[in-house]
């Protein structure tokens, strides 16, 4: 019986089997399709972002779009309305721009995209006002307007203050320009939500001075209390009826007499200066108590001295 010979390349099949079965397998990367823009139906502020929203989805899977025919194909594909009947008879035509995507890019923005004319972005953004809107979208429009305006930053700054609602750009007064116009945008949208917050809490209540509490007191207090001086201060209205009614005193609440006669009662003096017929000055006293005593009253207390004849 004859030994078996082994076969050379049935052993370089095996090993190179098993260093293929030993290796990973490769890692195939997917990328997923962008969405597809919403229909454009020939609004000529919205033809920028239209076309720029194709030019993404064609760049981010050019396996899916391999002839110019095709990308062209793609963007008529999004239109609607009088945009798709203008493409429709472009289509038909098979003219140059349906050849080649830029060429039709191109005519797409002679036919819909609106002209600088009178409003250019430079005076669009010169004229820009917050007005009533929000700060965000002021500072949107701004955005949108300054990319496209070719200014320098200083002059962005400026623009933007300028545009500002009068309070808001009165707060920002104290900051700097050297903020540069990115932070100082999200300076001025931080300022106008707090201002705002607070306006929405209303004005805090000012702290009221308690109010003088009148007390009624029984008439079995009045007896034994000090006389009132009505001179300085008020009775209550309760009092001064009580006292009315019952024919008491209205300064020491005594009976048997009243105001105007009251003995307790410090002297209400008037006095008058007049000149007789010789051009004499002469004083005048009007009092409730005899002139003697009130000498003596006005002397102890240092208001003047006189000589009575």
């Amino acid at each position: 019986m004859e030994a078996e010979v082994p076969d050379p390349f049935r052993a370089l099949v095996e090993e190179l089997r098993q260093s293929l079965l030993s290796q990973p397998a490769p890692q195939v990367s997917v990328v997923a399709s962008p969405p597809d823009p919403p229909p454009y139906t020939g609004d000529p502020e919205a033809c920028a972002g239209f076309l720029l929203q194709c030019t993404l989805a064609l760049e981010m899977d050019p396996r899916r779009f391999s002839s110019e025919r095709g990308k062209v194909a793609y963007i008529i594909s999004r239109l609607d309305g009088r945009a798709l009947q203008w493409a429709e008879s472009v289509w038909q035509q098979a003219g140059p721009a349906t050849q080649s995507v830029e060429a039709f890019i191109k005519h797409f923005k002679e036919v819909f995209q609106a002209p600088a004319g009178d409003s250019s972005v430079q005076e669009q953004l010169h004229r820009l006002r917050q007005g009533k809107s929000s700060i965000t979208e002021y500072a949107l429009r701004f955005r949108t307007l300054a990319a496209a305006s070719g200014w320098n930053e200083p002059a962005l700054i400026t623009t933007f203050r300028l545009g500002l609602q009068p309070a808001l750009r009165l707060h920002l007064a104290s900051y700097d320009d050297s903020l540069g116009l990115e932070r100082f945008i999200q300076l001025a949208i931080r300022v106008s939500h707090r201002r705002e917050g607070c306006l929405r809490q209303g004005p805090s209540e000012p702290t009221r001075a308690p109010r003088p509490v009148h007390h009624d007191f029984p008439p079995e207090a009045h007896s034994r209390e000090t006389p009132m001086q009505i001179d300085t201060v008020r009775l209550s209205a309760t009092e001064r009826r009580r006292r009315m009614e019952q024919g008491l005193c209205l300064y020491c609440g005594a009976t048997g007499h009243l105001l105007l006669t009251c003995p307790v009662r410090p002297p209400r003096v008037q006095v008058c200066i007049s000149s007789g017929h010789n051009h004499t000055p002469s004083l005048c006293f009007s009092s409730t108590q005899p002139l003697n005593q009130l000498v003596t009253s006005f002397t102890a207390t240092s208001w003047f001295t006189c000589t009575l004849p």
